[in-house]
Parts: structure tokens; C-alpha cells; sequence
């Protein structure tokens, strides 16, 4: 599931770059600052991600999702630390990552970037926050839709055949998987 949304944003970065331009126009236009065309799309994507980072939804789906894994942790005291950190302290960082965070550094780091340049943040983008608001209310009913209570109950039958502790073990993280997604 992760990996689809990542590609989404990833199409929707290459859309957002190369759309309503001639491609030669637009490559010739990139060259003249400095530029490629990867580097461009891979900004448009680390933007993406940092917009989303911006947002309390996704900050809080991810530290669900996070604190969730914790639960896997065999030890009592590591586990509590995982999930105080994740259900505490990590949106806050998170946020600040996001805010901090440069677009072109991890570009630049994979090398599609040549040169380093810096983009001051702008929160006001109503055209790029209305698009990317659409990607993440699609995303969230498509996800309560699919994550039903049934459909979980379902899986957990499927996987487990007859073993009662797979059972226990599964309806104790059911519901905890059923808290992040709706």
C-alpha cells in the first residue's frame, strides 16, 4: 500500500512537472537554469512529501502505523519506549523535519541534482494543496473502504485455518489496525 502511494505521488509529480508544456520547450527551458528534467520531477516529488509531512492527517496515520509496529517488539520496556516515542514526541519532529528540510538535498544526495540550491517554504500553494488534498481524501475513503471490519475478519480466518492463538494474536491487532484507518 505504501509503495502505491508513493507512486502516485510519483506520477503525480511527473504530471505536475511536464504537464501543459512542450517537451522540448519545457527540456530547453530546464537547461537554461541548470537543470534536468529528473531533477525537476524528483523536487516536485520530494515536494510532495514534504507537503504531505506538513499535514496532521498524514503525520498522524504515519505515527498510528509506526506505533502499530511497535507492538512487535518482544521486550515490555523497549515496546513502551517505541510507541511513547511515536504516539509523543515524533509528529512534533516530524513537523520540523518537514519544515526544515531542503527539496533539492535529497535529490541532490541521489544524484539526478547537479547543483545545490535552496527553496525557501511556501505553505500558501492553493493549487498544489487542493490537488494533493484530493490524492489524500481519495486515498482515505479508498482505504476505510477497503479495511473493513469484515474484510479483516475474513483475512484473519483465511490466514490462521483453526489455530486459536494466531486468532487471539490477530483480533488483538485488528482492532488496533482498524483504529489507524478510521
Amino acid at each position: 500500500m505504501l509503495a502505491r502511494i508513493f507512486i502516485l505521488l510519483f506520477l503525480t509529480g511527473l504530471l505536475n512537472t511536464v504537464s501543459s508544456e512542450d517537451s522540448l520547450e519545457y527540456e530547453n527551458e530546464v537547461n537554461k537554469v541548470g537543470c534536468n528534467v529528473f531533477c525537476q520531477v524528483c523536487v516536485t516529488n520530494v515536494r510532495s512529501v514534504r507537503w504531505a509531512l506538513l499535514h496532521d492527517y498524514a503525520r498522524g496515520v504515519m505515527a498510528k502505523l509506526l506505533s502499530f509496529t511497535c507492538s512487535f517488539i518482544p521486550y515490555h520496556k523497549p515496546r513502551a519506549k517505541c510507541k511513547a516515542f511515536f504516539n509523543g514526541p515524533f509528529q512534533e519532529k516530524l513537523h520540523d523535519f518537514a519544515v526544515n528540510m531542503s527539496v533539492y538535498e535529497p535529490c541532490r544526495y541521489i544524484g539526478v541534482c547537479l547543483t545545490q540550491q535552496y527553496e525557501t517554504m511556501n505553505e500558501d500553494d492553493s493549487s498544489f494543496d487542493s490537488a494533493m488534498l484530493q490524492i489524500f481524501n481519495t486515498l482515505k475513503e479508498h482505504l476505510k473502504f477497503t479495511f473493513t471490519q469484515d474484510y479483516i475478519q475474513e483475512t484473519i480466518e483465511e490466514i490462521c485455518s483453526s489455530d486459536k492463538q494466531c486468532f487471539k494474536t490477530f483480533e488483538k491487532y485488528a482492532t488496533t489496525l482498524m483504529n489507524v484507518f478510521h
